[in-house]
């Protein structure tokens, strides 16, 4: 709930700056951009904070190896997806990896 609750209100929050005057946010799809990127940045953080990293790292199938690396690893892809999100020339390239990572 809290991922949703942070797209929609990242979205939001960047389309009303957006109208207040900010270039960066002043269409739908740049906002968008923002609120994905904030609900990866939540999603990358949880991959290194426990309870949310223990519990990351017992859904991972125990046949692959370091788990706890795996799951760090994810967690990094995560954040480096959502700076690419931010940063309008990678941001389609950024997005399918995002997909393609999901």
């Amino acid at each position: 709930m809290a991922v949703i609750v942070t797209l929609v209100l990242g979205t939001l929050a960047a389309r009303l700056a957006g109208w207040l005057g900010v270039d960066y946010s002043n269409s739908w799809p740049s906002a968008i951009a923002v609120g994905l990127a904030a609900m990866f940045v939540l999603t990358g953080v949880a991959h290194f904070v426990n309870p949310l990293r223990r519990d990351m790292i017992a859904i991972v199938p125990p046949q692959l190896p370091a788990r706890g690396l795996l799951v760090s690893i994810t967690g990094v892809l995560e954040l480096a997806g959502a700076a690419g999100l931010l940063y309008p020339p990678t941001r389609v390239a950024a997005a399918v990896y995002l997909f393609v990572l999901m």
